[in-house]
């Protein structure tokens, strides 16, 4: 019977197929799941707009580097631009390079982690403690993280 033989404690291979998915689990998981969305969240919700917008507006009103239609077509993309192309208000400027607002929470992280490292209890292998490990320093990461965003990285909005 195939599912006797892959829980059977008698041969190694069904050990080793165990040990081989957790491992897998963990790979994946340190540093992918555990730290790398973070990052990239803070470079492309923080970093990026700001040197495109940035860049887009002095494409469109300091250089004029490119044909008055292709320069209309640009403004579009540039938030809270005028309607001509010849001045861009300072409070305009300022309000397309305002950080994003609050957010309510992150909870399709607080769910999938925790609900991943949870299935390697199914598995005897010595990555299940290991996983456990980095999701006891993902935690306290995340917390610091969470009040680095909110207090620091975000905007208030009413």
């Amino acid at each position: 019977h195939p599912m006797r033989d892959f829980v059977s404690l008698y041969d190694l291979e069904p050990i080793a197929t165990e040990n081989r998915v957790a491992e897998g689990t963990f790979m994946m998981m340190m540093p992918g799941f555990f730290f790398v969305g973070n990052v990239v969240m803070l470079i492309m919700a923080g970093v990026w707009p700001w040197i495109f917008n940035n860049f887009l507006a002095k494409v469109i009103y300091v250089w004029r580097a490119m044909p008055w239609p292709v320069l209309k077509v640009l403004r579009v993309v540039l938030p809270w631009a005028p309607d001509d192309l010849g001045h861009y208000p300072h409070w305009r400027a300022e309000r397309a390079l305002e950080p994003m607002e609050i957010q309510i929470g992150d909870y399709a992280n607080l769910i999938v982690i925790p609900s991943v490292c949870m299935t390697s209890l199914f598995a005897m292998s010595p990555y299940t403690s290991r996983i456990f490990k980095w999701m006891l320093v993902w935690a306290a990461v995340y917390y610091f993280f969470l009040r680095y965003l909110h207090l620091r990285f975000c905007k208030k909005c009413y």
